[in-house]
């Protein structure tokens, strides 16, 4: 009977972990979720302030990239900004390593791009370089039209070392 008791319960535990996960993974069932891929990611950004902005010309990329890849990087990437948007996060100048800054998740909803956008620091006990950094990411978006308002929704974040 014990032994019953047990597995049911572990069952009915395990159950409504499911149920709270399949909730927490669908908090805004009205959003749809836009196909996103980064063109070009970094520590150490020419851009000392904290900055979300949106790319929306091949002329304004082109200085974005080049400007963080002085030697032609990977190659500037060629996007149809029909069917695309880029956006630009810059965490600014961070005291050391261990920063980062990251497009987590884009959706449309009512007719809107939401970016949210996470920024991470080290927690205290985290082995770090200590040099100044300053992160940044540059992510293309699909979008169903253009132009499309964007919208950024800011997370932080601490990652815990051991």
């Amino acid at each position: 009977m014990r032994k019953l008791f047990i597995n049911t319960f572990a069952a009915i535990s395990l159950l409504s972990a499911n149920v709270t996960m399949a909730d927490y993974s669908l908090a805004d069932p009205i959003s749809e979720p836009l196909p996103y891929s980064v063109i070009d990611q970094g520590v150490y950004s020419v851009e000392e302030s904290k900055k979300l902005e949106v790319i929306t010309d091949q002329g304004t990329l082109a200085a974005r990239y080049y400007a963080e890849n002085p030697s032609g990087g990977t190659g500037l990437p060629i996007i149809d900004f029909n069917e695309y948007l880029v956006l630009g996060i810059y965490m600014g100048t961070q005291p050391s390593g261990g920063f980062m800054i990251e497009v987590a998740d884009v959706r449309e909803k009512e007719n809107k791009v939401i970016a949210t956008v996470n920024s991470i620091e080290p927690g205290k006990r985290c082995a770090v370089i200590t040099s100044l950094t300053s992160p940044y990411q540059l992510v293309q978006v699909k979008i169903p039209h253009a132009p499309m308002q964007v919208v950024f929704k800011e997370t932080n974040q601490v990652m815990e070392c051991e």
